[in-house]
């Protein structure tokens, strides 16, 4: 019975789907005369992929040299035209192979997780929904793969895989949170859900423009806590160096949430080791150097627990951190227990969703790192990635159950996406989430780590006045608003602030086809 209402859902989803194009596509040449696109993305700042629309067909550039070439009509465009290492896919998709966390994740974020006829090794999988679809036989591993249906497209995550028959989907790091998350919208041409992927991209990015507005708002009528200078690191294996992230992704989110990226080492020498982090750099974590003693908290990403194929035994706590991490007790962030782990939520194997979903949802790990910071922000905020190793049983468990893939229908509501006011001042349109330290406020603030800050969660009072990102700015900003954030004047405390900038919170770049369907971008 389950495989038939699974499949069931799959005829009632791909109607829809079908309808995401004008009637007629799949019979006409690939050259028509007419538009058969009802919504489209247009290029922007904002978006990690390129989209370029033809009538037929679009050409994407994903930061690949080639184009992937999406074409409704069963002809495909010839060479000549979109290049001769061009991939084709015919669209709407029916399988699809996902790789790696991140494309599973985004595929069920818009209702599709039942189209995903391979993934990788089980053990890698962290998703309770793609587990849950494996032990019932409907989506299959890799040692599985000669008894899946064949597939239309396989989407994967490894930079270093220069197969172009796949399409490479960026998650280390190397996009703005809000950039990285709008990898839904691209997820979504090849089902034909643009639509659905503009509401849910919306939903995510006006929550994390919220949180990152409200701590602004602390920040500029001194309630926020400056100086809670924050390290993303991760073990690489050897005991003693750490890989500390330089990403724009990490020093976005830091900036958003009332702290800075403090991760360069005595020398600041570049490495070539790579991380699903990003681009940083790597040092001896038990040598003097800003990590260790300027770092107010230490976020980190490391596997510790991670066995492949095994169950492994306690999780990381204040007793063994020092030791699984090789780093020093003498760091200031250790020692005060302000490290933070990403293992809030694993699978049987211990490794952590994190790097799956974090880059489709970086809302809700704003969230988690502003709770870090001041808890009182948010005091009813269940983390869903952050762990204190003061909380080893902070944890939820990733089991093996297909009920937790998203339904057709209830794509938005599964977002779960906590209700958020804006500040008055912060009516405008806003841009947070794409740039860092747009303001330049940063420079000068003293670490909370050098100035004997508390390790028990920051409170308001403590050397504020940190800078946050483009909260209002991008290309809104009139003249006099950096001074306006930089030097908010306290005896304005309390008051309703005029918005900064005009036009309406989420309106973006619009494409528009001949019916007048638009999607913002």
């Amino acid at each position: 019975m389950v495989r038939l209402a699974r499949l069931a859902c799959l005829a009632a989803s791909f109607q829809l789907v079908f309808a995401a194009f004008k009637e007629g596509c799949a019979d006409a040449p690939w050259d028509s005369s007419t538009d058969f696109w009802l919504n489209k993305f247009e290029a922007a700042d904002d978006l990690p992929f390129v989209p370029n629309y033809n009538n037929t067909y679009v050409a994407v550039q994903n930061r690949q040299r080639r184009y992937v070439v999406l074409h409704c009509s069963n002809e495909r465009p010839p060479t000549s035209v979109v290049g001769e290492d061009a991939l084709f896919v015919k669209v709407p998709v029916q399988n699809v192979a996902a790789l790696d966390g991140f494309s599973q994740n985004l595929i069920d974020m818009i209702g599709m997780s039942h189209t995903v006829a391979r993934v990788g090794e089980y053990s890698t999988i962290t998703s309770a929904c793609y587990r849950g679809l494996q032990y019932q036989n409907e989506t299959y591993d890799e040692i599985k793969w000669d008894e899946a249906p064949a597939v239309n497209v396989t989407f994967h995550a490894d930079v270093t895989d220069t197969d172009t028959q796949k399409v490479l989907l960026y998650r280390n790091g190397m996009n703005a949170p809000l950039a990285s998350a709008a990898y839904v919208k691209f997820m979504s041409m090849f089902y034909g859900f643009e639509e659905l992927a503009e509401t849910l991209y919306n939903n995510i990015a006006k929550d994390y423009r919220c949180v990152a507005a409200g701590v602004q708002d602390l920040a500029m009528r001194d309630k926020y806590p400056s100086g809670a200078y924050i390290s993303v690191i991760n073990d690489l294996g050897n005991g003693s160096e750490v890989f500390a992230s330089q990403s724009t992704w990490w020093k976005t989110l830091a900036n958003d949430a009332g702290s800075a990226l403090l991760n360069l080492s005595t020398t600041g020498n570049a490495s070539d080791a790579f991380s699903p982090s990003g681009e940083g750099v790597t040092l001896d974590i038990n040598r003097a150097s800003k990590i260790t003693n300027e770092a107010w908290a230490i976020i980190d990403t490391t596997w510790y627990d991670y066995l492949q194929g095994q169950t492994a035994a306690s999780r990381v706590d204040t007793t063994n951190y020092a030791r699984l991490s090789g780093a020093s007790s003498a760091i200031y962030a250790i020692k005060k227990h302000n490290v933070f782990l990403t293992d809030k939520e694993e699978n049987w194997n211990l490794r952590h969703n994190f790097f799956d979903l974090a880059p489709a949802r970086p809302d809700l790990v704003l969230r988690d790192i502003v709770a870090a910071i001041a808890p009182a922000f948010d005091p009813d905020h269940a983390a869903k990635f952050v762990r204190s190793i003061e909380r080893p049983h902070d944890e939820r468990f990733q089991r093996a159950y297909a009920a937790e893939c998203v339904d057709a229908g209830d794509e938005v509501g599964r977002l779960n996406v906590t209700r958020c006011a804006l500040p008055k001042w912060a009516a405008g349109y806003h841009v947070a989430g794409v740039a860092e330290n747009a303001y330049g406020c940063e420079e000068g603030v003293e670490s909370l780590a050098l100035a004997g800050g508390g390790g028990g969660g920051l409170t308001g009072g403590q050397k504020a006045g940190i800078s946050l990102g483009a909260v209002i700015g991008g290309l809104a900003v009139v003249a006099g608003v950096v001074a306006l954030v930089c030097r908010w004047e306290k005896k304005r405390e309390g008051e309703g602030q005029e918005a900064v900038g005009g036009g309406d919170v989420e309106k973006g770049v619009v494409g528009k086809d001949s019916a007048g369907t638009s999607v913002s971008s």
